[in-house]
């Protein structure tokens, strides 16, 4: 947590969902449809012997894709275990490499130096890596060009996300958000920029190749959230740690389905009878009913318990 978050109280492991009963859950979503899992958080790496986790999901059939979003404060120690227990990708926070700026933004004491020898090791490894950055108006726009040199240097591609109205920001306006068509226009004064095409049906990131004056490439996405709202696309669940999911990012409450833990079949039932019925667009609708929505950060569930 950070430090900000002042005094916190931790849920009872008593709560949390087996990793038997996460397994469950997973092979209950491919059997619908579902080929991607990502572990968030909170922080994932938190959690006590993940690596076991994951080798449980990579021996799901169906499971193409097992992937993380970390802080990277304790990659390098762990991601030699989660790579040989089947964890494909890793995508990894860095919102600056100064130090003083980076502890300012996540409120933590978590040192760049640190996160950036994790996104090495994982690379080397053969892990695939990306970067996730959220720049914020009068914060880290310094950061925007630094950050892309890095990438580009290491071969990493790099995600600039606009800084959104989730659960836990205090005191949000849409003028704290540098839009990705800022971003990217900065860019253009030190690269050129040239269009990729989408990887697969549903994916948040716009890509763009990178090309330097002295030849080096690299990669760039812009998840736009804001300013351009992807809610019709969103083909994504959450699943809390004690067992509720969550259709949206910006939900206020989750659904429980620890009573469909039973059996597999009655946990099918209940996700498609849950995601048949979701009907989720904030970001749509942010603007337009911004006076009948309560947009509070305390009415929203905190992004530090549903995660990314």
């Amino acid at each position: 947590m950070p430090e900000s978050a002042g005094p916190y109280v931790f849920m009872p492991r008593k709560n949390y969902l087996s990793f038997d009963e996460i397994e469950l859950v997973v092979k209950s979503s491919v059997s619908l449809g579902v080929k991607k899992v990502r572990l968030t958080g909170g922080e994932p790496l938190l959690r006590p012997k993940l690596n076991e986790l994951v080798a449980k999901l990579s021996k799901i059939e169906g499971v193409e894709d097992i992937a993380m979003t970390t802080n990277g404060s304790a990659l390098s120690e762990q991601i030699g275990l989660l790579a040989e227990a089947g964890l494909h990708r890793v995508t990894v926070s860095l919102d600056s490499l100064l130090p003083e700026l980076a502890t300012s933004i996540s409120g933590s004491q978590v040192q760049p130096q640190k996160v950036i020898e994790g996104i090495l090791k994982a690379r080397d490894l053969g892990v695939g890596v990306k970067i996730n950055t959220v720049i914020m108006r009068g914060v880290n726009e310094s950061q925007i060009l630094p950050l892309s040199d890095f990438a580009i240097r290491e071969g990493i591609p790099l995600r600039f996300i606009e800084y959104m109205d989730v659960g836990g920001t205090q005191n949000w306006e849409a003028g704290d958000a540098v839009t990705s068509d800022e971003v990217a226009a900065l860019l253009s004064s030190e690269f050129n920029l040239e269009s990729l095409p989408a990887q697969y049906e549903g994916e948040v990131a716009t890509r763009w190749k990178l090309k330097g004056q002295a030849g080096e490439e690299g990669e760039v996405g812009f998840i736009s959230s804001i300013s351009k709202p992807f809610c019709s696309a969103c083909n994504r669940a959450r699943l809390s740690a004690d067992g509720q999911i969550f259709k949206c990012l910006f939900a206020k409450k989750g659904i429980d389905i620890k009573p469909y833990l039973t059996s597999r079949v009655a946990m099918e039932e209940g996700l498609r009878e849950i995601w048949t019925r979701r009907n989720n667009r904030y970001s749509e609708i942010r603007e337009e009913q911004a006076n009948a929505l309560d947009d509070s950060a305390e009415s929203k569930v905190p992004m530090s318990f549903i995660g990314g």
